[in-house]
């Protein structure tokens, strides 16, 4: 018995000492039902994403993949914060040693996440077109920029310097 109430005093000391909850989202402005604009500063963080949003610290190796019309990429992901949901233009850049690699622009509607952050996944970033230009990148850091804009104007921009594969995955 006296075990049985030791044990319940730990747990609840224990648990009144853990850490503070998270803040919550702050509150949208009145009569704003948009799930990811609350607004404050747009911000943009940039991670991996092929099928979902996995945050990414500096330097971290993003997998070269081969595609199934000849070229490589990597999967580039972002989360969101202060920007609307649906009808934003999302432009994803990129760039070795200062060298441009061509991006692209698209309209994606973003997905819900938790505390109030919306997330984008499945933007694939084409870094070679044959294998014979991918093979001196393997290995190299390249520096990814995501710019998200609403249709209200708003700008939000994130960058990730990652650590590309020294592998291929899927090259026949």
């Amino acid at each position: 018995m006296l075990e049985r109430f030791i044990s319940s005093a730990l747990v609840m000391l224990l648990v009144a000492c853990g850490p503070e909850p998270p803040e919550p989202p702050p509150e949208p402005p009145p009569g704003n039902t948009d799930s990811c604009k609350h607004g404050g500063e747009p911000k943009v963080t940039v991670g991996h994403g092929f099928s979902d949003y996995y945050a990414a610290p500096q330097l971290d190796v993003a997998q070269v993949e081969a595609g199934p019309q000849g070229g490589y990429h990597i999967w580039i992901g972002a989360r969101v914060i202060n920007l609307l949901q649906s009808g934003s233009l999302t432009e994803l850049s990129a760039s070795i040693e200062e060298e441009p690699i061509d991006g692209h622009r698209l309209v994606f509607t973003l997905e819900q996440d938790e505390g109030g952050y919306c997330k984008l996944y499945g933007l694939r970033l084409v870094i070679a077109d044959s294998s014979a230009e991918v093979q001196p990148l393997l290995g190299r850091a390249i520096d990814v920029t995501v710019l998200i804009e609403d249709a209200d104007g708003d700008v939000g921009v994130g960058e990730r310097r990652f650590t590309l594969s020294s592998d291929i995955l899927g090259d026949w």
